[in-house]
Formats: C-alpha cells, sequence, structure tokens
C-alpha cells in the first residue's frame, strides 16, 4: 500500500490546457475541485446525430447545450434542439427555476434526495433521468 503525499498539487488551468498528463489528473478530480480552479465558467455541448438506411438519410436531430455556472453553486442551463424542443433551469439562492421552452417558469425547491441518489445531480440529470426519458423521449428500460 502506498499513501499519499499530503496535499495534491494545485490544478493548473493555463497548463492542463495543453498537456495532456496535467489535463488527465485534472479530470481525475471531483467536480468541486474543478470548479475551485476554474472559478465561474461556461460549457457548451453541441451534437448531431444522423440516421441513414441504404446509404440515404432518413432523419437528423442536432442539439445544443449550454451551462453557465456561476458563484456559490448558481447556474444557468440551457437545452435546445432542431426539433424546436428544449428546457431551461435556473439555480441561484437556493431555488429552482425551470421551463420547457415556449413555457412559463415555475420554482421548485431542488430534490435533495437526488444529490444522494446520483452524487452529482446537475451532470448525471443531464444524461438521464431516473424514469427513462431524455431530452424529450422515453426510453426502454433494461431493469
Amino acid at each position: 500500500m502506498v499513501a499519499a503525499n499530503g496535499k495534491p498539487e494545485p490544478l493548473d488551468i493555463a497548463r492542463a490546457a495543453k498537456d495532456p498528463a496535467e489535463l488527465g489528473r485534472a479530470l481525475a478530480l471531483p467536480h468541486h475541485a474543478i470548479v475551485a480552479a476554474l472559478g465561474p465558467h461556461e460549457v457548451t455541448i453541441a451534437t448531431e446525430t444522423i440516421v441513414t438506411e441504404g446509404g440515404k438519410q432518413v432523419s437528423e436531430l442536432s442539439d445544443h447545450a449550454t451551462i453557465e455556472l456561476g458563484d456559490k453553486g448558481a447556474y444557468h442551463a440551457v437545452y435546445s434542439n432542431s426539433a424546436d424542443y428544449g428546457r431551461e433551469a435556473v439555480f441561484t439562492g437556493g431555488q429552482l427555476y425551470l421551463r420547457p421552452r415556449y413555457q412559463r417558469w415555475h420554482q421548485r425547491a431542488p430534490e435533495s434526495a437526488m444529490r444522494g441518489r446520483y452524487g452529482a445531480p446537475a451532470r448525471k440529470q443531464a444524461s438521464a433521468r431516473s424514469d427513462g426519458t431524455c431530452c424529450g423521449t422515453r426510453s426502454p428500460r433494461t431493469s
């Protein structure tokens, strides 16, 4: 067994942008350590899915998600896709504000049980919800 030597070396953000070893070290850190090193920042993810059959395109879906992380855990997230579907969420002051695209805002307290169940709820819930839905579609459950 090898014991760690005290506190890990602080993350060098500029070096992580250029050095794969430092980037790997950054990605292995817990989310809260990365947020502490980066401070408020924005993450944007864009994807495109194209389905072809017999060499011809039969469907296409592109989507775009932006998460703006602010101070003290506050964030603003927007998701939209080429099928004219989307949603928006704002977390500030301990309250969560949600709205489907083109609808009214509604407020609710965040579900603390989800934190214990998923660890980092914002990242986990962005990829899949516990009821089997994601991005407005229902996926089959495999349990």
